[in-house]
C-alpha cells in the first residue's frame, strides 16, 4: 500500500496568474479606440447609456464564463474524485491479484497521462480567468475616466452657456439704457425748440 502510494501520488492542482496576452490587449485597445472616435460623434447622454450598455454586458459575458468555468470545474473536479476512487480499487486489485499487476500498472498510467491532461485544461481555465478580470478591471478604469471626462465638459459647456447669457443681458440692457437716454435726449431737445418759438412768436407780436 505505500509503496503504491509513493508510485503514485495524488495530483496536485495549482492556479497560479499569468499575465495577459499582449495581442488580447492590442486588440481590446483598438476596439477602444475605435468605441472613442464613435463616441465624439454622439451626443453626451447617448454615449452615458452607450457606455452604461457596453459594461453591462461585458459583466453579462463575465459572468456567464464564470459560470461555465465554474461548471467545467466542478466536471474535472468530479473526474478527479473518480480517478482517485479508481485508483484505490485498483489498488484493491493488485492485493487481491497479482497477475494483473503489469496490466493495472498500464491502466494506472493511462489514468495518470488522463488527469493530468485534465489538470491542464484546469489549469489553462484559471489562466483565462485572471486574464478576463483583467480585461475586465480595465474596461472599468476606462469607463471610469470617460465618464469623468464627459462629466468635465458638460461642466466646461454650463460656463460657456452662463457666460454667453450673461453677456446678451448685459448688452441688452445697456442697448435699452442708450435707447432710453437718446429718446430723453430728443425730447429735451424738442421742447426747448417748441419753447424758444413761442418766445420767438410773442416777440414778434410786441414788435408789430
Amino acid at each position: 500500500m505505500d509503496s503504491f502510494k509513493q508510485a503514485n501520488p495524488h495530483v496536485v492542482r495549482t492556479t497560479k496568474p499569468v499575465p495577459a496576452d499582449p495581442k488580447i490587449l492590442d486588440r481590446e485597445i483598438r476596439k477602444q479606440r475605435i468605441l472613442l472616435d464613435r463616441l465624439k460623434q454622439e451626443p453626451q447622454r447617448c454615449r452615458l447609456l452607450k457606455k452604461e450598455r457596453q459594461n453591462w454586458d461585458v459583466a453579462r459575458e463575465l459572468d456567464a464564463t464564470r459560470i461555465n468555468t465554474r461548471e467545467r470545474l466542478a466536471i474535472c473536479s468530479q473526474k478527479a474524485d473518480a480517478f482517485d476512487k479508481k485508483q484505490l480499487e485498483l489498488k484493491n486489485v493488485v492485493l487481491n491479484n497479482e497477475s494483473f499487476i503489469k496490466d493495472t500498472d498500464l491502466k494506472c498510467e493511462r489514468a495518470e497521462k488522463k488527469a493530468r491532461d485534465e489538470n491542464a485544461a484546469c489549469k489553462r481555465l484559471d489562466e483565462e480567468i485572471v486574464q478576463v478580470g483583467q480585461l475586465y478591471e480595465e474596461k472599468l478604469t476606462e469607463r471610469e475616466e470617460e465618464l469623468q471626462d464627459i462629466m468635465r465638459q458638460m461642466t466646461y459647456r454650463k460656463f460657456l452657456d452662463d457666460a454667453a447669457k450673461l453677456y446678451y443681458r448685459q448688452k441688452t440692457t445697456e442697448f435699452v439704457t442708450a435707447a432710453k437716454n437718446k429718446k430723453l435726449a430728443i425730447e429735451g431737445d424738442g421742447a426747448r425748440a417748441t419753447i424758444e418759438d413761442k418766445a420767438g412768436a410773442t416777440f414778434l407780436t410786441q414788435q408789430g
